[in-house]
């Protein structure tokens, strides 16, 4: 029996060394358009970008909503699921051991026997061809693209916070130069009424100016239910039930971070991280299909122990052994159609990865763009508003000495008040530019933060 078993070994060795299915390695290089590789330069580099922000508010806000948020723990369970499919797979390159057990009992009239018998059995399949590691590295790189989607909430939960605060900050601002116009207005009709009596001023006056203080009321409205929505927005991202925010200015930016070379910018995004690695856990799962069409070859053997003889020996157990190869010879097509299934899903995979690619480069690109026009905007915006503190300047003396009416330093004010509304609104759009550039860079401290997550919840 010992001779049968070494032949047999001999068979599976040989068997082995015939093994020359290795799939041709897939190299996913995109190529960069080179327009977008250009005028990408700054002098920083970037962590946690809001606390460059140097606002205490907001660090505290968005350190919250990564601890709360509810689409980062889901996102975390995620990750943990992939986990523990990655450990299940890994599991098929062991052998499977079960151990049976029973106690019975016979009675007659005159006796009663009792018999105990306990048996083990183990199957194992030898992974010839690669298969089972195949499917061992998709689901290690299905558990990457988790990891990277973790960071990817993380990131977009914490710009969304920001790009909310930043929101409602604006529109304190606005609001209070708003309901500074519109005490002024409130003054200012009543000076025209008593200039109306006087002869001074036509009645027609007085109701153009009651039309717009109606009309800014109506706006201070509409400004005040937007912040109402922004701050519920604020309370569902940071999970803080009564939240009631300091007025504050808009923050300056800081210098603009530091771009580089397009591959050095994609580098630490984790969209793009996780759909590199859904891409290599497709072509894991191309390999393993095309395997399927291999020949599979498994070995199971039993062992039994009775207790009316407990011995054991070497013989038994192979006596016992059995090996199986078994080959695909008809199936309807489905094996062939599987590695057509997965071939198209690689290649979808890899055309959504080459698209987020090119897509990252163009949002960095129109980010830096957009942050450049906007300061050359708003450059425009102060110049104006210090030609209308000019203009309103020699409109109230012109007033003073009756040279000109007041109508007239009625308008220049109000239109100076509205620049500077316009002046904080722009403001904001900059920093709006800011945020999705430090979006569409990304930064190491999403992955860090995923690995302190995963180590507090060891």
């Amino acid at each position: 029996m010992n001779q049968k078993f070494l032949i047999f070994v001999l068979i599976i060795i040989l068997i082995s060394g015939c093994a020359s299915f290795k799939p041709e390695e897939k190299n996913f290089d995109v190529k960069m358009p080179e327009s977008f590789t250009k005028n990408l330069s700054g002098n920083v580099k970037i962590e946690k970008w809001w606390e460059d922000l140097n606002n205490e508010e907001l660090n505290y806000l968005v350190e919250t909503a990564l601890k709360n948020n509810n689409t980062i723990k889901k996102a975390f369970e995620t990750l943990k699921k992939s986990g523990a499919v990655s450990a299940k797979e890994k599991s098929g390159l062991f052998p499977d051991l079960d151990i049976e057990g029973g106690i019975s009992e016979t009675r007659t009239d005159k006796n009663t026997s009792k018999s105990s018998s306990a048996r083990l059995a183990a199957s194992y399949e030898i992974d010839l061809w690669g298969k089972i590691n195949s499917r061992v590295k998709a689901a290690e790189f299905n558990e990457k693209a988790a990891r990277s989607e973790l960071e990817s909430a993380a990131v977009t939960i914490a710009s969304e916070t920001v790009t909310t605060w930043k929101d409602i900050t604006s529109i304190n601002s606005r609001l209070k130069i708003l309901n500074e116009i519109l005490n002024q207005n409130e003054n200012q009709l009543e000076i025209l009424k008593l200039r109306y009596k006087n002869g001074m001023t036509k009645a027609s006056n007085i109701y153009d100016h009651k039309k717009e203080t109606i009309s800014l009321k109506e706006t201070i409205n509409s400004i005040e239910l937007e912040k109402t929505l922004l701050l519920n927005k604020l309370i569902y991202l940071t999970g803080i039930d009564s939240l009631k925010l300091k007025v504050s200015e808009l923050p300056d930016l800081p210098p603009m971070p530091e771009t580089g070379i397009p591959l050095d910018i994609l580098s630490s995004r984790p969209d793009i991280k996780a759909s590199f690695s859904r891409l290599n856990a497709s072509q894991q799962n191309l390999y393993s299909a095309k395997k399927n069409m291999l020949p599979k070859l498994s070995i199971s053997g039993a062992i039994g122990l009775g207790s009316d003889d407990f011995s054991l020996s070497i013989d038994d157990w192979i006596s016992n052994l059995a090996a199986n190869l078994a080959a695909p010879v008809f199936n309807g097509g489905n094996l062939k159609e599987e590695i057509k299934r997965t071939r198209a899903e690689r290649n979808e995979n890899l055309y959504s990865y080459k698209d987020l690619v090119i897509s990252a480069l163009k949002e960095v690109s129109d980010a830096v763009s957009e942050e450049k026009s906007q300061l050359k905007k708003l450059e425009l915006v102060k110049k104006r508003i210090e030609a209308s503190k000019t203009s309103l300047y020699y409109s109230e003396n012109e007033y003073k000495n009756g040279s000109s009416d007041y109508i007239d330093y009625i308008e220049k004010y109000n239109y100076l008040k509205n620049l500077e509304s316009i002046l904080i609104n722009e403001k904001s759009n900059l920093l709006e530019y800011r945020i999705s550039l430090y979006r569409a860079i990304g930064s190491t401290w999403a992955e860090k933060f995923a690995k302190n997550m995963e180590n507090k919840n060891e």
